[in-house]
């Protein structure tokens, strides 16, 4: 399928003027189908419904050939008994696309063949893409778009934003979108895509490609439905952009899992995988902390250029602590060493018990001042392209200081990373710095896997505007 073919068809599946429901209750206001036709009419003027049985409800309509507007998406939330005929009158009606809810279809194959048996037989090679079976839904703030079956009052939705995030498996997305709903960072989208009947990853991906709102791609999948196509679309544009990923069935138990959930085989070996991501710019990470940790630092900060890291804190054995997880555990940062007119210069600002040798220890009795002078020389040591800092409540440390952090985050010409230690006595920090969508971290290791995959990022993009160049020239 071409570009524009691509960007067609996603522009309505993601931006749909005229929506259908199909399945919603009359009387069962926790049911899918009511849940998802609620979610939607919150924030659109119009949705339509469709039910048997329905009367003088208002925008209900007892068989879809009856709406009397074009409609982009129909919702199928019926039972998986039911799904064949739902499609035939949404092909009937030419609906542009159709994302269906349910799974769980039962017969004597695997539940893979019968679904496809199923909606073959009922698309009859019609024009209809299909979102699904077997999808949560499909959310996009910027559309007005949300068609997850679960209530925003059980899962808060994320703002709009820059992130554009895929799934495989529908439970696993909503701690992700929670997570960025907590940190009152924004989305692009969410695709659950199911058991990828037609619509898949790739395509998603080369539209998001090209969506110029979009600067991070995040992606759970258990297996590639091509993944040669996969690694063409990702190589020529993935570098550009943020691709995160995170990927099921890469151990033996894990494969049979896989087989398990959707009937597929995950065949990938993780060495090939891991080799094929690091060639094509994609970030690979091992858990779903990950996911999101990468996924917000790479857009906040999109890349940090420079391996050499000033580590700063009130607690030297912390800065002990950040110079050894930098020696032995990344592998694109260095422990920096800080010029001597430097060194002099933070001397006389941090007093006889502090160190101004990096790691930089401000002892326990630091100030606003000396938080201020710190990052100020930091900024200025060309030695320095980030800096990471530990922080946490103590009697000499209060908002001010706060306040003084906060701004060299937004304003400073190096990458501050935080690293905020503490219970409930910060959460009122973690509220503010997240107010200002601010990434901080409660240890050293996500912190430093999460800088480390910055700095990488930063050395993909110098190479291929390198090697630009050189085509160019």
């Amino acid at each position: 399928m071409s570009d524009k073919d691509i960007e067609s068809d996603m522009k309505t599946l993601f931006d749909p003027e005229n929506i259908v429901v199909i399945g919603v209750s009359l009387r069962d206001e926790e049911g899918m189908g009511r849940v998802i036709f609620e979610n939607l009419r919150e924030e659109r003027e119009v949705v339509y419904a469709v039910n048997p049985k329905a009367e003088d409800e208002r925008d209900f309509f007892r068989d879809i050939k009856e709406i009397p507007a074009d409609i982009d998406l129909a919702v199928i939330a019926v039972p998986a008994e039911k799904i064949s005929g739902e499609i035939e009158d949404c092909v009937e009606a030419d609906v542009e696309n159709i994302l269906i809810i349910a799974g769980g279809f039962e017969g004597g194959k695997g539940e893979r063949e019968e679904q496809v048996e199923v909606i073959d037989n009922a698309i009859d090679g019609e024009g209809s893409r299909i979102l699904g079976p077997n999808t949560i839904g499909l959310y996009c703030p910027s559309s007005n778009l949300d068609t997850l079956f679960v209530g925003g009052d059980i899962i808060e939705r994320p703002r709009e934003g820059n992130i554009a995030f895929i799934s495989q498996s529908g439970f696993l997305s909503l701690p992700f979108l929670e997570g960025l709903a907590e940190h009152q960072r924004g989305i692009h989208s969410f695709v659950g895509i199911g058991d990828r009947y037609d619509i898949d990853e790739n395509e998603l991906i080369q539209y998001l490609l090209k969506e110029e709102r979009v600067e991070v791609i995040s992606l759970y999948l258990e297996s590639f439905v091509d993944g040669r196509e996969f690694y063409r679309i990702v190589e020529e544009k993935g570098k550009e952009k943020g691709v995160v990923l995170l990927k099921g069935g890469t151990s033996e138990k894990g494969k049979e899992a896989v087989r398990s959930h959707t009937d597929t085989i995950a065949r990938e070996s993780k060495k090939v995988l891991k080799g094929l991501c690091e060639q094509a710019g994609v970030i690979m990470v091992e858990d779903e902390q990950e996911l999101l940790d990468f996924s917000e630092a790479l857009d906040y900060y999109g890349s940090v250029e420079g391996s050499k890291v000033a580590i700063v804190s009130s607690a030297g054995g912390m800065g002990v602590i950040a110079a050894d997880y930098i020696d032995e555990h990344t592998e694109n940062l260095e422990t920096c060493v800080l010029s001597e007119r430097i060194r002099k210069r933070i001397s006389r600002h941090i007093g006889s018990l502090g160190s101004p040798r990096n790691p930089i220890d401000l002892t326990p009795k630091v100030t606003q001042e000396q938080y201020d002078e710190v990052l100020r020389s930091l900024n200025e040591e060309e030695n320095v392209d980030s800096i990471v800092l530990y922080l946490s409540r103590s009697p000499a440390i209060d908002d001010d200081c706060l306040d003084t952090i906060m701004r060299w985050h937004e304003n400073g010409e190096k990458a501050l990373v935080v690293i905020l230690q503490g219970g409930k006595n910060v959460d009122d920090w973690r509220e503010r710095f997240w107010a200002e969508q601010i990434p901080i971290y409660p240890n050293t290791s996500r912190a430093m896997k999460t800088l480390d995959i910055l700095v990488k990022k930063g050395k993909d993009l110098s190479q291929k505007k390198r090697s630009t160049d050189e085509e160019e020239s």
